[in-house]
């Protein structure tokens, strides 16, 4: 006879510390998060900027958020958090455009992060955003697994 052993459902806005503790834990071997966050590894700085991400999240309809949970101990072992992102038009991407590493007027980096590497990261990042509008596909915010379990 065979037993699940884990459930899939929804992640709740009560999973949001055990959310935060899994992306904290799984940025600590991120190489430019050093650079990132002022005073590495600034564990209290890391998880309000998770938090505040994941409350973003969970407030836009666009995003979809998962965990697995074991069956036994009611732990939360993995999430997915994805979002299907549909063009309205067929656009082709925009040529990569080299950017400074100022931030845009009236953005402002959260407490505990480096503002210079910050805007560099930003800038890039919506470079790839861009270049992905009038493509369709998911985009993987985090999978994410807690602590392994034997079993």
């Amino acid at each position: 006879m065979s037993t699940t052993k884990h459930t899939i459902s929804p992640l709740v806005a009560t999973d949001l510390p055990t959310l935060a503790q899994f992306l904290f834990a799984s940025q600590l071997p991120q190489p430019t998060n050093q650079f990132l966050f002022t005073n590495w590894p600034n564990e209290a700085a890391q998880i309000a900027l998770y938090t505040t991400g994941m409350e973003k999240s969970f407030a836009d309809p666009h995003v979809e958020m998962y965990k697995a949970t074991d069956a036994t101990s009611g732990e939360i072992v993995a999430t997915l958090i994805v979002t299907r992102s549909r063009p309205q038009a067929a656009v082709a991407p925009p040529p990569l455009v080299e950017t400074a590493a100022t931030p845009p007027a009236g953005t402002a980096s959260p407490t505990g992060v480096n503002p210079a590497f910050h805007a560099v990261l930003k800038r890039m990042l919506a470079d790839v955003q861009k270049r992905m509008e009038g493509i369709d596909h998911f985009r993987k915010h985090h999978f994410l697994f807690g602590k392994s379990r034997e079993g």
